[in-house]
């Protein structure tokens, strides 16, 4: 009797040191916490880059009436002709001439040049909306875009602005194209600036004969 009680503690022993180990739990190792990612610093906003400036006086100053402006061009185009200061008849039988009461390239305001159709500027039929058009004066280059085109009437000053604060250029002639006699319709092309110094010395001549841009 003895030796069975015996036996049974033995067994009653082992079951319950089963019992304690199956109940155990088990110890799940902590897990390393991540390191967050540094946070980038903010990249500045990079200041624009201000354009050019040429003081006029370096050049000889501003031109005179029939002076030589410069070179007018439309990549793409046979329009390459020589620009002239001033629009009476005498420049315009020699290339693109300028009004004088409007603005020169670098000015900031408004640039009015025009030539004749079946010469200088035979090719405006040509020009497209996006096309380029350079002005190499004897003091910077200027590069325009075309962003308009239209036909209107000689006498319609609502097709320029001269009160205009940024530059932009205005170039006209007879239309229809090629025609040979005067006529009282002229087509405009409209160039937005992009590039070129600005003048920052000195005044544009007053120039009495000023009144409106001829072609």
């Amino acid at each position: 009797m003895n030796r069975f009680l015996k036996v049974c503690c033995v067994m009653a022993l082992c079951m319950l040191s089963l019992l304690a180990t199956g109940c155990k739990k088990e110890e799940v190792a902590p897990q390393p916490t991540a390191t967050p990612a540094p946070t980038a610093a903010p990249t500045p906003t990079p200041e624009p880059t201000p354009e050019p400036t040429v003081n006029i006086n370096a050049y000889g100053g501003y031109p005179k009436t029939g002076d030589v402006l410069g070179q007018l061009t439309i990549p793409g185009t046979n329009v390459d002709c020589t620009m002239y200061w001033g629009d009476s008849t005498t420049q315009l039988n020699k290339g693109a001439g300028t009004y004088t009461g409007a603005c020169m390239p670098g000015q900031g305001g408004t640039i009015i040049a025009g030539a004749h159709t079946n010469t200088y500027f035979r090719d405006f039929e040509y020009v497209e909306l996006g096309d380029e058009i350079v002005i190499t004066t004897y003091y910077g280059e200027y590069h325009y875009e075309v962003v308009d085109m239209k036909v209107a009437k000689a006498t319609d000053t609502t097709t320029y602005d001269l009160d205009a604060t940024e530059e932009n250029l205005v170039l006209y002639t007879c239309y229809p194209f090629g025609t040979l006699q005067p006529t009282n319709q002229r087509y405009f092309i409209y160039g937005k600036y992009i590039s070129g110094p600005e003048i920052v010395e000195g005044e544009i001549p007053a120039d009495s004969s000023a009144s409106q841009p001829t072609a």
